[in-house]
């Protein structure tokens, strides 16, 4: 059996047997990445698997391997309060996280406890994910 991966702009790129796309969220979850949390994550992984011959368990090593490698934090990785949320450059390229801000909710300004997550490209964009749990 295999699933059509339809992003959320509709666009419909590639068809992934469903023990692949298992392994996918499988090892995407392992290390708290969710390649289905915005369209440019969704194009992200497209691209990455669309040239891949094997078997599940060499596919679960391979996406491993390219999460380990791809996904760079400058210290340790994001804790996410809410789903993980990585972003994408404008070239596609996974952000490197550079650190996470945790705002306490007696500090006033949110209704409950919020982190912000501080990411970079080497293209010199920023992007700041604010998390209220």
């Amino acid at each position: 059996m295999t699933i059509v991966i339809k992003l959320q702009d509709g666009d419909v790129l590639d068809s992934l047997p469903i023990e692949y796309y298992k392994a996918l969220m499988r090892v995407g979850a392992r290390h708290a990445i969710d390649p289905q949390s915005s369209v440019a994550m969704e194009r992200f992984f497209v691209r990455l698997i669309s040239n891949f011959t094997g078997s599940v368990g060499e596919f679960e090593n391979f996406i491993n391997q390219h999460i380990i490698t791809k996904f760079k934090a400058v210290a340790n990785p994001p804790k996410w309060m809410q789903n993980p949320a990585w972003p994408c450059d404008k070239s596609g390229e996974p952000m490197v996280f550079i650190g996470q801000i945790i705002l306490e909710k007696n500090a006033g300004i949110f209704h409950d406890d919020a982190s912000f997550y501080l990411f970079y490209s080497f293209s010199g964009e920023t992007e700041t994910i604010i998390q209220v749990l």
